[in-house]
């Protein structure tokens, strides 16, 4: 589960940037994705953290883009529309 949790956060790569984001070491991170050892409690409280952060944004983000593609659907209509008559 922490390897397909890091990479819907941060990518393939993910490591050092859940590192970055936790007060957890790169190397531990690749311990526990390995199966050498297992993933502290606190960690999924963390990852628990930083996901609800990311959500936070990508809805915020998701707005924008709502409002962009509104003004794009619109522009489109009214050349549409010019182009007719």
């Amino acid at each position: 589960m922490l390897i397909a949790i890091g990479q819907a956060l941060y990518g393939v790569s993910f490591s050092s940037n859940m590192a970055h984001d936790t007060r957890y070491s790169s190397r531990s991170i690749q311990r526990w994705t390995s199966g050498q050892h297992p993933v502290p409690q606190d960690m999924w409280v963390e990852l628990d953290r930083i996901a609800e952060f990311r959500l936070f944004q990508l809805e915020g983000l998701r707005e924008l883009l709502a409002l962009e593609c509104e003004a794009v659907r619109a522009d489109r209509l009214k050349r549409k529309t010019s182009t007719m008559h």
